[in-house]
C-alpha cells in the first residue's frame, strides 16, 4: 500500500509531533528502540524537506530544530550545553527580520544591500545577519559533542541537520541573487509561522 504523499505543512506538523512523541517517550519510558526510531523517523523528514521544501519550510525546520537542542540540553541537565543552545537559539531569532524583510519586502532589502562594502560580501553578496546566523550554526554543527549522539538515530539526525543547514545557506543566497536582479522572491519563501 502507497502511503499518501504529505503537504510541506503536514511534513512540519509532523516533524513537531514526532520530536513531542520524542521528547515523551524519553520522559517516560527511556526505551531505546522507541527513542531511536523516532530520532530516525525525524531524520527522514529533516532530509525530506532539505529535498522538496521551499525556502521557508527550510527555516521553520532550522528553528524547530534549535528549540530541539534547548529541550534536550535541558533534559540532560548540562549547564554548558544549556547555555550553547540559548546562545544559538538568541541568535538565529535576532537575525531572522533580515530573513522576513528579504522575503516580504524586496525593495527594502536592495536599499539595505547596497550599504554592504565590498568585504563584507561573499561572492558578490551581502554577508548579512541571517546569513551569518547561518554560518555560525553551520560551524557548530560541524564541531558539535558526538558524546550527546550516541545512538544511531541521533547520528542521522545530526547528519541530516547538517545537509539542511548547507542547503539553506545556498537556497538564501539563490533568493538574494533573484531580489538583488531585480526580482521577487520564490513563491513559498516566506516562513509559514512568521510573527507580525
Amino acid at each position: 500500500m502507497r502511503r499518501k504523499k504529505r503537504t510541506p505543512g503536514e511534513r512540519i506538523a509532523h516533524a513537531q509531533t514526532i520530536s513531542l512523541f520524542a521528547k515523551k517517550s524519553l520522559e517516560q519510558s527511556r526505551e531505546a528502540l522507541d527513542y531511536d526510531t523516532a530520532m530516525r523517523n525525524y531524520a527522514d523528514i529533516v532530509a525530506d524537506v532539505t529535498k522538496t521544501g521551499t525556502l521557508g519550510e527550510k527555516v521553520d525546520v532550522a528553528i524547530a530544530l534549535q528549540h530541539q537542542d534547548l529541550r534536550k540540553a535541558l533534559d540532560k541537565d548540562r549547564p554548558e550545553y544549556i547555555q550553547q543552545a540559548n546562545e544559538a537559539l538568541a541568535n538565529f531569532d535576532a537575525a531572522l527580520h533580515i530573513f522576513d524583510k528579504l522575503t516580504a519586502d524586496p525593495a527594502w532589502y536592495r536599499e539595505y544591500a547596497a550599504g554592504f562594502l565590498p568585504k563584507n560580501r561573499r561572492h558578490g553578496l551581502p554577508y548579512d545577519e541571517f546569513l551569518q546566523a547561518l554560518a555560525s550554526q553551520n560551524s557548530r554543527e560541524g564541531g558539535r559533542d558526538t558524546s550527546i549522539h550516541s545512538m544511531p538515530g541521533e547520528e542521522a539526525l545530526y547528519d541530516a541537520r547538517r545537509i539542511l543547514i548547507a542547503d539553506l545557506m545556498r537556497h538564501y543566497g539563490t533568493v538574494q541573487e533573484s531580489v538583488l536582479a531585480g526580482g521577487e522572491p520564490p513563491e513559498g519563501s516566506e516562513r509559514t509561522k512568521r510573527k507580525e
